[in-house]
């Protein structure tokens, strides 16, 4: 009952964003104020006034369901994770290291997340810096030896996620990279 009362507020939340979102061909990476270049959690928040969809909680949401299916590809089904992301990202996260391993998330819990950078040109892209608690590790395919981290036990980690803007109105915000904000 209580991952049914947190979803249904997530999706409300999203909800009224899309409800609010600035008016089509409004070019919103022209309205962050440059002084706001290394605060974006700030840029971030003025620029929600206009699109509800920029609102960190928002944001926080998105991070949310991205965590969620990483760790349900790593076992089966990765469509929600390619709903939200293009193949080659998805690789990534799954096989940072090449096809021979993977990594391994399981039963991750997302404690903060952070708007670390906001890039503001059209599309709008956000860096966030997620904190995350849970089993990580990485194992060969093949033999299942696991080559990195431990398995039996949970690690607090940072994971990077470079979110960009969409129009899909269930999910406003794309993974696009994982990792270092590209240029």
């Amino acid at each position: 009952p209580e991952e049914d009362v947190a979803s249904i507020r997530d999706e409300v939340v999203v909800d009224q964003a899309v409800e609010s979102r600035a008016p089509a061909g409004t070019r919103l990476g022209e309205l962050v104020d440059v002084d706001f270049a290394d605060d974006a959690l700030n840029a971030a928040r003025d620029l929600a006034l206009i699109d509800g969809r920029l609102n960190p909680d928002v944001i926080e949401v998105s991070v949310r369901r991205t965590i969620s299916a990483w760790a349900e590809a790593v076992d089966g089904d990765d469509d929600a994770l390619l709903d939200i992301a293009a193949p080659d990202i998805v690789d990534e996260l799954l096989r940072p290291n090449g096809p021979q391993t993977r990594l391994v998330i399981r039963g991750p819990k997302m404690a903060k997340a952070t708007v670390s950078k906001l890039q503001a040109k059209d599309p709008i892209r956000v860096a966030i810096d997620a904190k995350v608690t849970g089993v990580r590790y990485i194992e060969d395919r093949d033999t299942v030896v696991v080559v990195a981290g431990a398995n039996d036990r949970e690690t607090t980690f940072i994971q990077r996620f470079i979110l960009q803007l969409d129009d899909d109105p269930d999910r406003p915000w794309k993974l696009v990279a994982a990792g270092e904000m590209p240029r």
